[in-house]
Order: C-alpha cells, then sequence, then structure tokens
C-alpha cells in the first residue's frame, strides 16, 4: 500500500505517505528511494504540520543511504540536491516549525562550512514565542558543536533578560560560554555580571 501510494504523482499523496510511513515504518525507509528526488523538488508544497516529521525521515534516510565515507556520484547528487533544497527553503521560511526542521535537516547532512546558511533563520526563532525560541536555542547549541566562530557576531541574541525562563537563561549562558573568546570575553563577562547582579 505505501508503495502505492508514494508513487502517486501528486505532492499531497506522497508528502502524507512518507509522514504516514515515518509514524507507522520506520525500518522501510528503502520504500523512499522511487521518490526521493520527486520528495525533494517539493518540500516546499508539503503540509506544515507533515515537515517536521518528513525532515527527520528525510535525515534518517540519508545517513542510512547516502552519508557513506565511498558514496557514488548518484548519491552525491542526490545529497546536493537535498542540500540545496533546504538552503534554498530556509532562507525564506516564515513558520518556526518549518525552520527548526529545515535547519535540522542541514545540521545533519550538512558540513560545517555549510551550516552557515542557518545563522539568520535560527536567530529568527529567537525572536518568536517560547517553544520556538527554546528549540532555536537548543539547535544554535548543537550547531555551534560543528561550528563555534559561527554565532560570534550575534552575541546580543544572547542576552540574558529578566523575561527569560530559566531553561532559556541556561541555554543561553552555555552558549556564550561556547562563542567565548579574547574579542569578547568582556562583553560576556559584563553580560554575567549585569545579570547575576
Amino acid at each position: 500500500m505505501y508503495t502505492k501510494l508514494l508513487q502517486d504523482q501528486h505532492y499531497i499523496v506522497y508528502g502524507a505517505a512518507v509522514y504516514l510511513l515515518s509514524k507507522l515504518c520506520r525500518d522501510r525507509l528503502d520504500l523512499i528511494h522511487p521518490v526521493y528526488l520527486l520528495l525533494c523538488e517539493n518540500l516546499e508544497k508539503m503540509e506544515d504540520a507533515y515537515l517536521p516529521s518528513i525532515c527527520a525521515t528525510l535525515t534518517s534516510y540519508c545517513k542510512a543511504f547516502l552519508l557513506k565515507p565511498t558514496m557514488s556520484d548518484t548519491e552525491r547528487k542526490h545529497l546536493s540536491a537535498l542540500k540545496s533544497k533546504c538552503k534554498e527553503l530556509i532562507a525564506y521560511a516564515s513558520n518556526g516549525a518549518a525552520i527548526a526542521s529545515f535547519a535540522s535537516l542541514l545540521f545533519h547532512i550538512g558540513s560545517a562550512e555549510e551550516l552557515v546558511v542557518l545563522e539568520r533563520p535560527l536567530l529568527r526563532l529567537l525572536s518568536g514565542p517560547e517553544p520556538y525560541k527554546q528549540l532555536g536555542l537548543n539547535i544554535i547549541q548543537a550547531v555551534l558543536q560543528k561550528n563555534p566562530e559561527m554565532f560570534e557576531s550575534a552575541m546580543r541574541y544572547f542576552r540574558i533578560f529578566v523575561s527569560d525562563t530559566e531553561y532559556t537563561r541556561y541555554k543561553k549562558v552555555e552558549i556564550l560560554k561556547v562563542i567565548a573568546n579574547e574579542r569578547n570575553i568582556k562583553w560576556i563577562q559584563k553580560e554575567l555580571e549585569y545579570w547575576i547582579g
């Protein structure tokens, strides 16, 4: 049944099929093979509610079939197609769930250098509602493990406010610890002293 749904030519049908596959048959990622490129091409047309699951499924698919030490030219092209689509979509995504989904996908399949495109969209999440702010901080903290200098010029986004939840304050301090260096340590020290005092 999944094979038939996945081979449907309409993105709503195979998008929903991938969503169902992610929920019911996680061990059958091979069923995505025939529609992988179609899925990449039509990622922006998917329902927002399905995006987190579809992106998580694509991440698992890439880890299982594409992210190998030795890749064929076809596999390299397929991975490149998905990376390009993610970079394109995250640049103008306005929905917090979409930003987080594309950022998470690109984090798992991209190199440290390719993650630079995530900076602005992730910083946009920090000005949203608390759940998106926390999600953005979590992804930023993970990205910093691959690329520690990435958010150095955006330190003002990690200012600690009285209105921040305890979790948000903790994450901001953790991020400031990672991006601290000789050039910005005085600013960070002043920020922490203000918050503690």
